[in-house]
């Protein structure tokens, strides 16, 4: 699973020893999922956490 948006609240959670987090699934497509593979590699140079 790759987190697309809500970074901050991830950390947060685990910064609480939160036990689960909720969070909004979305199918996509082959050719979706290569493009926002791209996307969150490209996020990670600019904005590595």
């Amino acid at each position: 699973m790759i987190i697309l948006d809500g970074h901050h609240r991830v950390v947060a959670a685990k910064r609480l020893k939160l036990e689960s987090i909720p969070i909004k699934r979305q199918k996509v497509s082959p050719v979706q999922e290569q493009q926002l593979l791209q996307q969150v590699a490209e996020a990670a140079i600019e904005y590595p956490y």
